[in-house]
C-alpha cells in the first residue's frame, strides 16, 4: 500500500475543497494515514486524534469513500460511524449556542428553545429516545402564532414564518430518520441544513 498515492487520489477527489483548505487538509491527511491502524478493529484512532480534527466533514466523507476501494466498505463504515459521532456531538454544541441570543425569553422563541435543547441532548448523549418527534402542526409555536400579540407584531409575515417553521420540522424529522437508520454521514449533512435554518 502506497500512502502517497492514496493521498494524491484523495486530493483529486476533494478538488476545490482541498485548495480552499490545503494546510488543514494536508495536516489531516498526514495524521489520518499515519495514525490509522488499518488492522485493529477496536482501536482505529487515538481518542486525541478524533477529538482534535479541524477539517470540514466533507473532507472526512470523501476520504473514507476513497479508502473503501483499498480496505472494503465494512471496515470503513465502522470508521465513518466513529467520525460521524464526533461531528454530530460537535454539531449539537453549535446548535445549542444558537439559543444564546437577546430574544431567548420572548414568546415566539420559547417553544423552539425546548425543541432545540431536546435535539441537542439526543445528539450529544447519542440517545435517540431523547429526540423530539413532533409534527409542526402540534408544535406550541403554532399556538403562539395565533395570539393577538403575535399577529400584531408579525402582520403579513405570519404565513412566511409558518412555512419556515414547517420546513424546520421536516428537516428535524429527516434527521431523526437518518439517525434511526444509522446513516450517520447523512445525519451530519441534514444537521448542517437544520443549523442554517435556526441561525
Amino acid at each position: 500500500m502506497n500512502l502517497n498515492s492514496i493521498k494524491e487520489e484523495l486530493k483529486r477527489e476533494l478538488n476545490i475543497i482541498y485548495y480552499l483548505n490545503s494546510n488543514k487538509v494536508d495536516d489531516f491527511f498526514e495524521e489520518f494515514l499515519n495514525n490509522f491502524n488499518f488492522f485493529d478493529e477496536n482501536n482505529f484512532f487515538k481518542k486525541e486524534f478524533l477529538e482534535n480534527i479541524d477539517v470540514p466533514f466533507f473532507v472526512i466523507y470523501k476520504s473514507l469513500n476513497v479508502l473503501k476501494k483499498y480496505f472494503g466498505s465494512e471496515k470503513i463504515y465502522k470508521i465513518e460511524e466513529m467520525f460521524s459521532k464526533v461531528y454530530l456531538k460537535n454539531g449539537a454544541v453549535e446548535l445549542l449556542s444558537f439559543l444564546n441570543h437577546q430574544y431567548n425569553d420572548r414568546l415566539l422563541f420559547i417553544p423552539h428553545n425546548k425543541f432545540i435543547k431536546q435535539i441537542y441532548s439526543s445528539l450529544f448523549y447519542n440517545d435517540l429516545s431523547l429526540f423530539p418527534k413532533k409534527h409542526f402542526q402540534d408544535c406550541e409555536f403554532q399556538k403562539v402564532l395565533k395570539y393577538p400579540k403575535s399577529k400584531m407584531i408579525l402582520c403579513s409575515n405570519i404565513k412566511e414564518l409558518e412555512n419556515l417553521h414547517n420546513i424546520m420540522h421536516i428537516i428535524a424529522d429527516a434527521l431523526y430518520k437518518a439517525l434511526k437508520k444509522k446513516k450517520f454521514s447523512d445525519a451530519i449533512f441534514i444537521l448542517e441544513n437544520f443549523k442554517e435554518g435556526t441561525d
